[in-house]
């Protein structure tokens, strides 16, 4: 009896001891953010240049996601790449506001169209569209300010938000003087059309001032339509994507006041698993104004195909052919592109 209570005694210590270790296990995890490492390795060789072939580590991405307490939420994202160490986003979320607004703080990707609030692991192909390149920079439109938003009261999926920024962007905002801030206004509709399919809408608008010394004041609009088709008896194997943005920008106080309009479309098919391939074309006008050709307005175009494997959620392989021209004399760009996209660590949900 002794012996059969001794070793009850042991087994209880030994219970107890591990329920301990797990609950210090998870206050420490509580603790401590959810952490991961994404990097892009990219590969090219170009057609025409003298330099054909070549590889880059484009970016390794760190991310650190945590609850700071119950009301708010921090999200950091560093850029690591050959050249420099930054902060490509890093803000405070508060969670518990009256009448169910939403408010961010610090630096974050402004809420205009679709593309520019992605990274760039997580957008379809392996370069930005021409006309974010041409009227936000490579980065895309990243400013540091205030953003607050709201689902609005319809019986569909209606959300505002409004934004202040100090301005910092150096193709169109870059006046870096809050007396001349930077406002992007976005509105975004969602309509289920069925079990399977889903449609979205949304418009947007950017104003602010450029760089001194003449602090030229810039509108940017944009229009977005997505279009998803993901049947449920073959979710796994097969789903249909359309995506469109338009954009015009329009700046003030120049000689010639010309308008630069740009688009892109793209459509993917999944046929398998893991397997998608997709096409899309760019046209971007050039926005300065002296950028005439024949009395027209400079503008390329972009013609593109891709295939994707992705072997799970944490990697991803991607080869793409990009054709790019323009109105001038200068000779048509002819590109292959490689991307190895892989993650390690737990990663948040990114916008839907």
């Amino acid at each position: 009896m002794k012996k059969l209570l001794t070793i009850g005694l042991t087994v209880l210590l030994y219970a107890l001891r591990a329920v301990a270790q797990q609950v210090q296990s998870g206050a420490a995890k509580a603790l401590n953010p959810d952490i991961s490492v994404i990097s892009n390795f990219l590969g090219g060789y170009n057609f025409d240049s003298e330099q054909k072939g070549r590889f880059d580590l484009d970016e390794v991405e760190a991310s650190f996601q945590a609850n700071v307490d119950p009301f708010s939420r921090a999200d950091i994202f560093l850029s690591l790449t050959p050249d420099e160490v930054e902060v490509e986003e890093g803000y405070l979320t508060l969670l518990k506001l009256p009448a169910n607004f939403g408010l961010k703080v610090g630096k974050m990707r402004a809420n205009f169209g679709k593309v520019n609030t992605q990274h760039t692991h997580f957008i379809p192909y392996v370069d930005r569209p021409l006309p974010l390149i041409q009227y936000f920079g490579e980065e895309g439109l990243v400013e540091i300010g205030v953003s607050t938003s709201r689902t609005l009261p319809f019986p569909f999926f209606l959300e505002a938000s409004a934004e202040a920024f100090s301005g910092d962007n150096e193709v169109a905002f870059g006046s870096g003087d809050f007396k001349k801030p930077l406002f992007v206004g976005h509105l975004k509709g969602f309509w289920d059309l069925s079990e399977a399919s889903n449609f979205e809408v949304g418009a947007s608008a950017a104003h602010g001032y450029g760089p001194e010394p003449d602090f030229r004041r810039n509108l940017i609009g944009g229009a977005d339509v997505t279009f998803r088709y993901k049947p449920l008896s073959t979710a796994l194997y097969r789903s249909f994507f359309w995506r469109t943005e338009f954009f015009c920008r329009r700046p003030f106080n120049t000689p010639e006041n010309l308008i630069a309009r740009g688009f892109y479309s793209f459509l993917q098919y999944q046929s398998g698993r893991r397997w998608y391939w997709g096409a899309r074309f760019d046209l971007a006008q050039e926005p300065e104004n002296n950028a005439l050709v024949s009395g027209k307005i400079y503008h390329q175009v972009a013609y593109s195909g891709m295939i994707t494997f992705t072997s799970s959620e944490f990697s991803r392989f991607r080869l793409q052919y990009r054709h790019t021209d323009d109105n001038s004399e200068t000779e048509a760009i002819k590109e292959v592109l490689v991307q190895a996209n892989f993650s390690i660590g737990a990663h948040g949900a990114h916008v839907f």
